[in-house]
């Protein structure tokens, strides 16, 4: 099983769960290691995935294959190397897209605001939709290392972000096209 981070987290799971991301975690070791750097390791990230496709061990590989394999396309790694550093603050600057506090339950909160002026759905918008992303389940991590999640870690909605879409300047002649905001949600899948 991956090593390092929160290992009472993984503590908190069910036996046959636990079997579950060893078994994730050995299929991937397997092959096509450079396409999945830091997500194939990251015993969190396997649990997230198995979560999302009911612990069916199957289903998880192919999902998370597939996002090593955009990440790797994507060029994920250079949002993080500070390659991508110019495009990210500018697109900040913007305010279109951002992390911000927490919900009730202690889940961070991910602002979108796709019909504000400077919306940029090409290459640097998504660059730093994901690296908003990221630090939205960095940010949720953290919460659940100190404990400050009230809920269960059972719970199905124990281990998201709060996402919260503003649509004001959006519409039929808008801008930006609704399919792009779709396109933008399927990434966030």
């Amino acid at each position: 099983m991956p090593s390092g981070d929160a290992p009472c987290q993984l503590e908190a799971l069910k036996d046959g769960q636990r079997d579950a991301v060893a078994a994730l975690a050995e299929r991937l070791r397997e092959k096509e290691k450079d396409v999945g750097e830091g997500l194939y390791d990251d015993s969190l990230a396997l649990v997230r995935y198995l979560r999302a496709r009911s612990w069916d061990v199957d289903r998880a590989e192919t999902m998370i294959r597939a996002t090593g394999t955009w990440r790797k396309d994507f060029g994920f790694s250079n949002i993080f190397t500070g390659e991508c550093a110019d495009e990210i603050a500018q697109e900040a600057h913007l305010g279109n897209i951002y992390v911000r506090g927490y919900d009730k339950q202690g889940r961070p909160a991910l602002y979108f605001k796709p019909g504000r002026e400077g919306f940029n759905a090409e290459a640097a918008g998504i660059k730093y939709l994901v690296y908003c992303l990221e630090r939205a389940i960095a940010c949720l991590e953290r919460q659940a290392k100190l404990g400050q999640l009230s809920l269960s870690p059972e719970d199905p909605v124990a281990r998201k972000f709060v996402l919260l879409v503003d649509f004001h300047g959006v519409g039929l002649g808008s801008l930006v096209p609704l399919t792009i905001v779709r396109d933008l949600m399927v990434i966030m899948q």
